[in-house]
């Protein structure tokens, strides 16, 4: 299997310090197939379990129109598929021990529920306050709402 430039960085950085979390950041879901980048996030969650974490986004619609060519007129329901299609990706390599750790950025209430939905943690970008105070008390609603307790709460912060 091959993996793109940013797996291979993020392998290095594993490799070097396993004190770190190593990340991507926002990968782009425009930018590569949802089995691609399924495979990479299994591979590198299967070589450093519980380490490496995942954070997707959807960007913003100049890059997707303007520069991928790509129609950015539902971003929400691209993510949705997008997210689904990973989970459907057939993986024949060694699978991870533990489960692959994701992250989506939400600037968004309805990217910020899908969010809470499908992954424990939301970026916040470039968000005020207020929103940013509103998308925390959603997301602790939705952590009492699943039971998780507060020590394991207090770590995923």
């Amino acid at each position: 299997m091959h993996l793109d430039i940013r797996a291979r960085k993020l392998l290095i950085v594993a490799v070097r310090d396993e004190f770190q979390t190593p990340a991507t950041g926002v990968a782009q879901s425009w930018a590569r197939a949802p089995m691609s980048a399924a495979a990479a996030h299994k591979t590198l969650t299967e070589a450093y379990p519980d380490r490496f974490l995942l954070g997707l986004g959807v960007s913003h619609q100049p890059m997707v129109e303007g520069l991928l060519g790509r129609d950015y007129s539902k971003p929400y329901s691209a993510m949705v598929a997008y997210l689904d299609a990973m989970d459907r990706a057939p993986f024949v390599a060694a699978q991870p021990a533990t489960p692959p750790r994701r992250v989506l950025a939400a600037l968004g209430p309805r990217m910020l529920a899908l969010a809470q939905s499908v992954v424990v943690k939301a970026f916040l970008l470039a968000v005020i306050a207020l929103f940013a105070w509103h998308a925390a008390h959603r997301i602790l609603c939705s952590l009492h709402d699943v039971g998780i307790h507060k020590g394991l709460a207090a770590k995923l912060s």
